[in-house]
């Protein structure tokens, strides 16, 4: 996953606000409530996931339109959202990294114009609704902004700058930038980032968090980053713990009194979890596991429990045991779950109205998930002292046991095998055990990379066709539907690749 693509995920991480303010943490537990939603005109770019910002009991909800118009919504002490003036931001293809409450009242917004210079763009508004750009400085190249936090009157802003000499190739370095009054940047180095040389020596940082007095910047800089500062990220310390060693990255961070809990992009543990201001980490054991792809979940605070999804791309329903026992489940795989705690070791799966984007609480414990509706988006918010609905189970799919063979295993002859083919590129070539496999007849055949769906009935899901092939003899083997031979094949080498 590139340092690109991990900043615009951050983007999508609950954004800090007023941060510097002394809060409680509101109660986790009550009955079951209800969501109550309200659907904000709004114009959201392809690239630009909208954003949400909470002070106080104040909310803010930011997005920015393909044309590059933005606009804000604004609630005031729970009252209904507020639509503010357009902005047209003159840039090419703005980007929002991070929306946080001003020092001394009003809100911030600061990004990047993502077009050929990757511009710092920075906006200021004094109540919310209308909004004028502000004339940043400090910022020494092309930047990445993916958050922005106050703390103690200092403004924060995070992410990289881009170092290549086309702005567009990368070259990320993670940076913090501090200012007093969100115009006057001063660059802060974090340690143990380096000069990029390569893939390899990029850096970025994706999310803040804060935690007590102390506030957390986390990403990547040769694997797993968080780094720390206790004095408004003036200075900063790199966290060294075992916890961390040999993760890839560090893509969110959310807080939850004085347990913070680290999203990470591994296919062996979904998050961490750490109740010492984020000095040592521990495995969320309570979470699935990702899977071999190691893919990326968002985890969220309202103040009161932790949330994050599970189930982000699940081929479960699409593996092979599934497949052979009803072609007609085979790749309906259930959508992403939601799932919530309050300590991030028990997760219960609930229910959201959407497809949440963000999930913030307020001062006066509501809880607010923000989601992308046509035409523009929804804020829906759960009554204080309530718990959000549990989400009814999810039934597993019918499976059937497979005969195979373990990787290079040589088949043996006669035994039908159940084999998926993969036919993209068409059937002229099946990989099968031990060796490739050319086909000997002249039958009908299917080549879904050219649109070619194959004869009617053929059990064909997601360019796989789920049949099974039996040796005849060593060296010649029959591919079959049912009692059907389809297909026959010699053993062969110099099978070319699928593109």
């Amino acid at each position: 996953m590139s340092p690109r693509v991990l900043a615009l995920l951050a983007s999508l991480t609950l954004v800090l606000a007023a941060c510097g303010d002394a809060t409680t943490t509101p109660d986790a537990s009550g009955e079951s409530g209800t969501w109550e939603t309200q659907l904000l005109e709004a114009g959201v770019g392809s690239d630009q996931a909208p954003l949400l910002a909470v002070s106080g009991d104040d909310v803010l909800v930011l997005a920015v339109a393909d044309d590059g118009t933005m606009v804000s919504q604004l609630s005031r002490d729970g009252a209904p959202f507020e639509a503010g003036q357009p902005l047209s931001t003159g840039a090419e293809y703005p980007h929002i990294g991070g929306v946080a409450a001003a020092p001394g009242g009003g809100w911030l917004a600061m990004g990047s114009d993502d077009g050929a210079g990757h511009d710092v763009l920075a906006f200021r508004s004094g109540d919310g609704l209308a909004w004028e750009p502000v004339a940043v400085t400090g910022f020494a190249d092309a930047v990445d902004l993916s958050d922005l936090a106050v703390v103690d009157g200092t403004v924060i802003a995070a992410g990289s700058y881009r170092t290549a000499d086309n702005p567009s190739e990368g070259g990320f370095e993670a940076h913090v930038w501090a200012s007093g009054d969100g115009v006057a940047f001063t660059e802060v180095d974090l340690p143990g980032v380096r000069a990029p040389r390569g893939y390899r020596n990029e850096s970025y940082v994706a999310d803040l968090a804060l935690v007590g007095d102390r506030l957390l910047a986390v990403g990547a800089a040769r694997g797993a980053a968080v780094w720390a500062s206790d004095d408004a990220a003036q200075t900063w310390h790199r966290v060294d713990d075992p916890g961390l060693a040999g993760l890839y990255s560090a893509t969110s961070a959310a807080v939850s009194g004085e347990t913070v809990v680290l999203g990470v992009a591994e296919e062996r543990i979904a998050a961490l979890r750490s109740t010492d201001g984020g000095d040592t980490w521990q495995p969320v054991t309570g979470l699935p596991k990702p899977g071999e792809e190691g893919v990326w979940a968002p985890v969220w605070s309202d103040g009161a429990r932790f949330w994050t999804l599970t189930g982000v791309d699940d081929m479960g329903w699409s593996r092979p045991e599934v497949c052979y026992a009803d072609l007609d489940q085979c790749g309906q795989n259930p959508p992403p779950r939601f799932v919530a705690s309050a300590d991030a070791a028990e997760w219960t799966a609930v229910e959201l109205p959407g497809e949440a984007d963000e999930i913030a609480g307020t001062a006066d414990g509501r809880t607010l998930a923000l989601s992308v509706e046509r035409g523009g988006v929804a804020v829906h918010t759960l009554p204080a002292g309530t718990t959000p609905p549990e989400a009814p189970p999810v039934p597993d799919p019918e499976t059937v046991e497979l005969v195979t063979l373990a990787e290079g295993e040589r088949p043996e002859v006669g035994v039908r095998y159940h084999a998926p083919m993969y036919v993209h590129c068409g059937m002229r070539w099946f990989w099968f055990g031990d060796a490739t496999w050319r086909r000997t007849d002249r039958g009908a055949g299917v080549e879904t990379g050219a649109g070619d769906a194959g004869p009617a009935g053929w059990p064909v899901v997601g360019e796989t066709i789920y049949g099974y092939a039996t040796l005849t003899d060593a060296e010649h083997l029959e591919y079959s539907i049912g009692d059907e031979v389809i297909a026959t094949y010699r053993r062969a080498e110099g099978a070319p690749g699928c593109m």
